[in-house]
């Protein structure tokens, strides 16, 4: 009688054991899955290493000089397109789970202006919907 692998429970026949062809669809359908599992991961992987060069290399552009840190918070007022003067040109911004720094041109929901920062609404992802408050970390 067939016994079975320990992770993915595939099958591990005996060399008496007669088997069935559903046997093999049956591992190899749990074989994709695992493979497919992976690839999803390390493509995750990647796209996340791609992001991580690129703030490093926004970064790696700011002076070596300290930054100071203002914080503070907006309620967002629906408009597509928002301006918040901090009176300074910030090097990172910090806004919920988004982050503007110079030269990162990934985040269409925010970016840097000149003396603060720009906050957007679009469909469904927003820095910017009416009534939210939202909080913000700016380094100077």
């Amino acid at each position: 009688m067939a016994s079975y692998t320990t992770n993915y429970q595939l099958h591990q026949w005996e060399a008496s054991d007669s088997f069935l062809r559903t046997d093999f669809n049956t591992d190899f359908q749990k074989i994709d899955a695992a493979v497919k599992g992976v690839e999803t991961a390390a493509n995750t992987a990647l796209a996340l290493k791609a992001d991580k060069t690129e703030l490093t290399q926004a970064c790696g552009a700011l002076d070596e000089a300290k930054c100071e840190t203002l914080t503070g918070s907006y309620t967002g007022n629906g408009a597509n397109t928002r301006t918040i003067d901090l009176g300074c040109a910030p090097r990172a911004v910090f806004v919920g789970e988004f982050l503007a720094v110079p030269g990162m041109t990934s985040n269409y929901l925010l970016s840097l202006t000149a003396s603060g920062f720009q906050v957007r609404d679009s469909l469904g992802t927003s820095t910017n919907s009416s009534g939210e408050t939202y909080y913000y970390l700016a380094l100077v």
